[in-house]
């Protein structure tokens, strides 16, 4: 049971591999934050079969300009409210990324991924919320499109998940694409959506396909 200001691993420097496989993680902050904005992860990066139950802020999470070889998968992840949690939040270039097989049972963004998500794989994730909300809304899956062009993102695919209609409000968002709200957080894993303007990033050649949407 982690402490109200914690992260079971919190780390500001270089990580060249991860493995974190069968644990249940409950409290804190979130279980794993890579907060240098600087050095790229060179390995790879496994979360497997875990729960992180009760977090306040993301459960996984890894600031840096480059983010990829993140494979997650087969976990459930349930906050310990819907005020500002996330489930995953990469912020730099995920290429060769896999995010699949988890249940988002209770938390306010899913998945939130920088850089027009440039080469993710976001595959058979269920969303099933049992609470509601009437203060803030929740989105599933959120793209932050590119602030560049000719580097915005090629080959991301959304596919194959299931966006079930338990407790499912009318602001809520399955897929979002919009810029972040630079004065809603102090950190990408704090920061939410800008919902008041349209985005002046871009996008190129995404895939959405063979998603569950219930009503």
């Amino acid at each position: 049971l982690l402490t109200s200001s914690t992260y079971f691993i919190d780390v500001a420097g270089q990580v060249d591999n991860t493995a974190f496989h069968d644990l249940t993680v409950r409290g804190g902050k979130g279980a794993i934050r890579y907060s240098s904005t600087i050095s790229p992860n060179a390995g790879q990066h496994e979360v497997e079969n875990c729960s992180f139950i009760d977090f306040t802020e993301a459960a996984i999470t890894d600031y840096k300009p480059d983010s990829p070889y993140w494979h997650i998968h087969h976990n459930t992840f349930f906050a310990s409210d819907l005020t500002a949690s996330m489930g995953i939040a990469l912020a730099g270039y995920p290429d060769q990324s896999k995010i699949a097989y988890n249940d988002f049972r209770s938390v306010r963004i899913g998945i939130k991924l920088g850089r027009s998500g440039v080469g993710a794989i976001i595959s058979d994730n269920s969303w099933a919320h049992y609470t509601a909300t009437a203060v803030n809304y929740r989105v599933g899956i959120w793209i932050i499109p590119h602030t560049l062009n000719d580097q915005s993102a090629r080959g991301l695919r959304i596919q194959r998940n299931r966006f079930s209609h338990e407790v499912f409000d009318p602001g809520d968002y399955r897929i979002l694409y919009a810029d972040e709200d630079s004065g809603s957080g102090s950190s990408f894993s704090t920061r939410t959506p800008q919902l008041a303007a349209d985005s002046t990033g871009f996008i190129v050649e995404h895939v959405v396909t063979g998603n569950n949407i219930s009503n």
